[in-house]
């Protein structure tokens, strides 16, 4: 099902796309971009799922369909990953929240907190809110924001975590544009023109570590005229949406 928004911000996930533009929901950043075509990410997954297979062949009685699953866990996840991730998300938010301290978090959880909290506060960002919902009402579409903050100097600066197993050396295809369309979505487009509006991803290893245990991290930032670029992309690959699926939320 694909993530939605009502025009109140409420998040809706049980409706079909056929019942979601009945009711005129404004779909997510995210399930716009998957219209797309990634063949650096579809080369990835192919290569990726041929090594697995060729490294971890099928076990004496193992089933096609069991192998199948065990190979594509092993390349994207399972729902326990998944879940970590999830968990991960929300113990930052947890301390950046004042919620709890580091110290209270689970022990489990510590390694993958520790250094995006540590980033944060190291860098003097004064958090305004965790998870806001953002709605572009000019463009129609919507989203959720994991960090809307203001830096040092106090220029807007929108951030979202990213738990992967790998981290990798530059951004992912489209996520640069994700981040700008929830920039804009929330400061609005003269922001981004008038180059305001700072923004970043932070990646989070789940599996791989440091040598003082901590999960590696790495943040790719973007400045603010990467983000008005970004921006403008992302306006065409919502345009070809809007055609390609014979909806518009705005009209």
């Amino acid at each position: 099902m694909p993530h939605c928004y009502d025009r109140e911000g409420n998040p809706h996930f049980d409706l079909t796309p056929a019942k979601a533009k009945k009711e005129g929901l404004y779909f997510s950043v995210t399930e716009i971009q998957k219209i797309e075509s990634a063949p650096g990410l579809e080369m990835w997954k192919q290569n990726s799922m041929i090594e697995e297979a060729y490294n971890n062949g099928p076990k004496k009685g193992e089933s096609l369909k069991d192998f199948q699953r065990r190979v594509k866990n092993a390349i994207y996840g399972d729902d326990s990953a998944s879940n970590l991730g999830t968990r991960i998300h929300d113990g930052i938010e947890s301390v950046l929240t004042g919620v709890k301290t580091l110290k209270q978090i689970n022990i489990d959880l510590m390694p993958f907190v520790t250094p995006a909290v540590n980033y944060f506060n190291g860098k003097g960002f004064e958090l305004e809110e965790c998870e806001r919902v953002v709605i572009n009402t000019e463009e129609g579409y919507a989203g959720t924001a994991d960090i809307i903050a203001h830096t040092k100097g106090g220029q807007p600066f929108i951030l979202d975590w990213k738990s992967t197993k790998k981290i990798p050396s530059s951004p992912y295809p489209g996520q640069p544009e994700q981040i700008s369309a929830y920039a804009c979505a929330q400061w609005g487009q003269q922001a981004l023109n008038n180059h305001e509006v700072w923004g970043a991803n932070a990646y989070i290893s789940t599996t791989e570590f440091d040598d003082d245990g901590m999960a590696k991290f790495r943040v790719h930032s973007y400045k603010p005229s990467k983000l008005e670029e970004c921006y403008e992309t992302f306006k065409i690959v919502n345009a070809l949406w809007r055609i390609r699926n014979k909806y518009d939320p705005r009209s």
